[in-house]
């Protein structure tokens, strides 16, 4: 509040004070200087205290015109209309005013003073003097004269003071002029004065070279207080009543033009001197600067006068010459460098070019080492005196070295290639042909320039042999995988004139220095011959040259492939052997040439009346071997060998001679009648002698059970029948640990048949319910027992899983979605908590009416999982149609797990597949640590077999879960 008081009571003191001192008919005009006050003052206040300093302000100087019986209705409105103008200027002002712009710019400081102080002052002068004139006798002139002396000379002078000592909003007069600014500004306002005495003229010459010498020696600070001080004294001399009689209004004017002209001049000149002086300084800064950057720069830089000396040189031209900078500076360039080096620079020197390069310059070091690099020079003020060159060096010694061995490596390269038998063929990063030597030109009939650019796969369109399938994208696959892939079997490619060639080899990656890909190449050679000699020499090693059938050697090796197939896949095969009635006796009565001509015939029979994946060979004489994959049981091995003997039993002519042939054939079962290949050749020959003594043109099996096997499976139907009336069938469970830490996760339940005290496995029942269409109704009787055991289990392990086999019969049924799910819901078990097993064998049969149901399952959040994975022997082509969780592995591939090199690459291969589809993996049938181990390694989740538990009863898996035994600590107990 005191520096309320301060401003108020100091602007009042002032007003009071100049119409004191001025003539009676002017005593208003001396409060339009009075204002300058009160703008220092609302300059060092912030914007919330202007409205108290303002009301005080006004609230004293009525109250102190009152007192001195000063106070009118003119002067009241001067008052108000003042106060106001010193509010709005201070406001534009601090709102808007930059002080450090107008060291830049200083025509921004005149066109503040005309925007921020001119006119607003104006139009409220204006105001003023019309209002003033209405309610006085003054005249409107006199009033705007008045304004014109006492408010804007002073504020135009004034204001620029004000600024410089409200820097930062706090009034620092003394720190901010120093006694000679004082001393200045004092000695110009006084001399000008002195001279208004003697002649205006003189004052105006002298007011103009007087500002404008202090602007140019003393600056901005001394200027601005000595043009405040003249525009006050010649304020005081306008005021005094003889020179106001001397002097008319147009004279009036004038000497106050003159005032604010010069000053107005004035500062012109100091702010374009301030300028200069800050632009000269800049410009050494950046002269300093360049001349530091430029020696410190580790490029060649040299900087030359108009003779060729050096001027400046940077670090790295001193590094690569090793000289040091002060032998180098002012000596010729050309003493470092050869003859022909100095004769190329003085040649450019004479051109006149203003820019010029030159490929070669050869430096002499110290060490007097040559320094190859190349010149790029520029010249500057070519036209004037003191022209000088910039010159910049690329050192290219290393260049040159690298590129010398460079063509030395690319021209012995082209030459191995070129003189290697073997084509090849390279391409960049997206398959496109680069280069090919003369022996892939020769094989595609191509020269490299014309197919440079073009796709490997038009260039080089592989295919298989056999099947004339396209072999393609082999070089991207070999990229984008980092490896080196062999040619498939039986690659051939097909040139643009149509001749074909058999080649093997490979295509591998090209690598960079960097490591990053380059492109491909792909290395090649024609086989073509020796291919086809191969294929002719394993043919009659393996075929029987009257017939062309397959001989004994390939039907043993397809016999005993059928065998380990059938092992794993737990299928049925048949092996057939027929022998001719009587050929002996045809061979003996017709000739050889007979007996062989209906070898051939017969042959071509037997070949006719089988499938594609069967085997009909000669194995000797008039014996012929059938090899029947993949049966589904004896009586359709009875429907396939009952056509054969059709077809091949009759007549036949061999060169016009009719004969009426019969044959007879025994047959063998796997596994039932052998389970390798010499067993089930013994039988089947024994089944077949057998057949020939029963009765011609027969069969016989080796085994007579079929019938039994009929009277026993319809006696097991009608007790399972019975055994769902009496509710024989029982659920087991066995566990499924984690793979890792062997802790319980998943329960599989499995159906048993307690028949008396014996305990009857599925294995004996299932498929024979199923046939029976027995299956729905005994999965019901085993879900009611299973399921609310599993919700009490749930209460205490609300993780566990339960997988439950469903049959392919059951999911083709139109409402089993329905009902499986409203049982589930009925024991009040959540649908995540299920998993759904379905065998592959069934998904690959029937995948289209399979797919939407188990879709279906799946959305109301049963997990599904494909049990027996790999036994299916069909194409995985299924998997892309199907939608499930978790692939169970067959015991058959784990049981192979023996710790040999590559003995199990079948399940950690179905374990790899698995973790590729993103799906979870069950390894099934694990009987001893050394498995577990080696499945765990290779990232299988959840283990299942005896070396963990057999399955259990519901009282035996209730306790398991209730002690909250890790299945490992069960393993070692057992």
């Amino acid at each position: 509040m005191k520096r309320h008081f301060f401003w108020a009571l100091g602007y009042v003191a002032i007003a009071i004070l100049f119409i004191f001192y001025l003539p009676s008919q002017r005593i208003w005009t001396a409060l339009w200087g009075a204002d300058l006050w009160l703008i220092m003052g609302l300059m060092t206040l912030n914007y919330s205290g202007w409205w108290k300093n303002l009301v005080l302000t006004l609230a004293l100087s009525i109250g102190a015109f009152i007192l001195w019986d000063m106070l009118n209705l003119e002067a009241l409105l001067i008052l108000v209309l003042n106060v106001l103008e010193a509010f709005l200027i201070a406001f534009f002002i601090k709102q808007h005013f930059n002080f450090e712009r107008t060291l830049s710019q200083p025509s921004y400081l005149i066109k503040c003073l005309l925007l921020f102080v001119l006119l607003p002052s104006s139009l409220l002068g204006l105001l003023g003097a019309q209002l003033v004139s209405v309610v006085s006798s003054l005249s409107f002139t006199t009033l705007l004269l008045g304004w014109f002396e006492g408010s804007l000379l002073t504020l135009l002078t004034g204001l620029p003071v004000v600024l410089l000592c409200t820097q930062g909003g706090k009034l620092n007069v003394l720190k901010t002029y120093h006694y000679d600014d004082m001393l200045w500004a004092g000695g110009i306002g006084l001399l000008t004065v002195s001279s208004a005495l003697f002649s205006w003229f003189a004052f105006a010459v002298l007011t103009v070279i007087s500002l404008a010498l202090c602007a140019v020696f003393r600056g901005f600070k001394s200027l601005s207080l000595a043009g405040f001080i003249l525009a006050a004294g010649v304020a005081f001399l306008l005021s005094i009543d003889t020179v106001q009689e001397q002097n008319d209004v147009q004279t009036t004017l004038s000497i106050l033009f003159v005032v604010i002209a010069g000053y107005c001049n004035a500062l012109i000149i100091c702010m374009y001197e301030l300028i200069n002086k800050r632009s000269l300084v800049a410009i050494q800064a950046v002269d300093n600067n360049y001349k530091h950057t430029f020696e410190l720069s580790p490029i060649m830089l040299v900087s030359l006068n108009d003779h060729g000396r050096i001027l400046h040189i940077s670090d790295g031209f001193i590094k690569c010459l090793g000289y040091r900078r002060e032998h180098l500076l002012n000596k010729p360039i050309t003493n470092y460098m050869t003859e022909h080096s100095a004769s190329l620079i003085h040649h450019m020197g004479l051109s006149g070019e203003t820019k010029f390069t030159i490929e070669e310059i050869v430096l002499l070091s110290k060490s007097n080492n040559k320094i190859t690099c190349i010149l790029q020079a520029g010249v500057f003020n070519a036209n004037g005196s003191g022209a000088h060159t910039l010159c910049f060096f690329q050192d290219i010694s290393e260049r040159q070295k690298l590129s010398q061995e460079l063509s030395k490596e690319k021209e012995l390269l082209e030459v191995t290639l070129s003189s290697i038998g073997e084509g090849v063929i390279c391409t960049d990063v997206n398959s496109n042909i680069t280069y090919m030597n003369p022996v892939a030109e020769a094989i595609l009939a191509k020269l490299t320039n014309e197919v440079a650019g073009l796709p490997f796969q038009e260039v080089m369109p592989l295919f298989n042999e056999d099947t004339l399938q396209p072999i393609e994208n082999l070089t991207d696959y070999s990229m984008g995988n980092h490896q080196t892939l062999g040619l498939p079997e039986l690659t051939c490619v097909k040139n643009h004139l149509g001749l074909t060639f058999a080649i093997q080899d490979s295509i591998s990656p090209i690598y960079g220095k960097d490591g990053q890909i380059m492109g491909s190449v792909m290395v090649f050679q024609d086989v073509t011959e020796s291919r086809m000699m191969s294929r002719k020499m394993n043919h009659l090693a393996h075929h029987d040259a009257l017939t062309g059938l397959p001989n004994r050697l390939l039907l043993q090796d397809r016999l005993i492939q059928a065998c380990k197939r059938a092992r794993r896949c737990k299928h049925q095969f048949a092996l057939v052997f027929i022998d001719l009635d009587k050929f002996k006796k045809i061979n003996d009565s017709l000739g050889h040439d007979y007996g062989d001509l209906l070898l051939k015939q017969v042959a071509e029979r037997l070949s006719g009346c089988l499938r594609a994946c069967d085997t009909v060979s000669r194995v000797g004489g008039d014996e012929f071997v059938l090899l029947l994959d993949a049966i589904e049981d004896k009586r359709h091995v009875r429907k396939v060998i009952k056509k054969v003997l059709i077809s091949t039993t009759g007549e036949y002519e061999l060169k016009g001679i009719q004969l009426d042939v019969s044959l007879s054939a025994g047959i063998a079962i796997y596994p039932d009648d052998g389970d390798n290949a010499e067993t089930l050749m013994k039988h089947a020959d024994t089944a077949m002698y057998r057949a020939k003594k029963v009765a011609k043109t027969d069969f016989q099996f080796y085994s007579t059970r079929l019938d039994h096997e009929a009277e026993l499976r319809i006696e097991i139907e009608n007790a399972i029948n019975k055994g769902i009336e009496n509710e024989e069938f029982l659920p087991y469970y066995q566990p499924i640990v984690n793979a890792l830490s062997f802790e319980l996760e998943k329960v599989e339940m499995l159906a048993r048949w307690q028949q008396s005290d014996q305990l009857v496995m599925p294995a004996q029942f299932i498929s024979i319910a199923e046939d029976a269409n027995s299956i729905t109704k005994l999965s019901q009787q085993l879900l009611h027992q299973a399921l609310p055991q599993f919700a009490k289990w749930l209460l205490v392990k609300p993780s566990l899983i339960m997988s439950i086999n469903i049959s392919v019969l059951q999911l083709s049924e139109a409402n089993f979605t329905k009902q499986f799910v409203e049982l589930v819901g009925e024991f009040g078990v959540s649908t995540k908590n299920i998993e759904i097993e379905v065998t592959e064998s069934s998904l690959v049969s029937n995948i289209e009416s399979m797919q939407k149901t188990l879709l279906q399952l799946q959305e109301m959040g049963f997990a599904i999982a494909i049990d027996d994975f790999g036994t299916g022997f069909s194409s995985l082509n299924y998997l892309k149609h199907l939608a499930f969780d978790t692939i169970k592995v067959d015991q058959s591939f784990v049981s192979d797990i023996s710790g040999g090199k590559n003995n199990g690459d079948l399940a950690i291969v179905i374990v790899n597949m698995a973790h590729n589809l993103h799906v979870n993996c069950v390894a099934e049938g694990v009987e001893n640590a050394m498995q577990a181990k080696v499945l765990a390694a290779c990232g299988c989740q959840q283990l299942q077999g005896y070396f963990f538990s057999q399955p259990l009863s519901a009282q035996a898996t209730t306790e398991l879960i209730e002690q909250g035994k890790t299945i490992n600590t069960i393993a070692r107990i057992k």
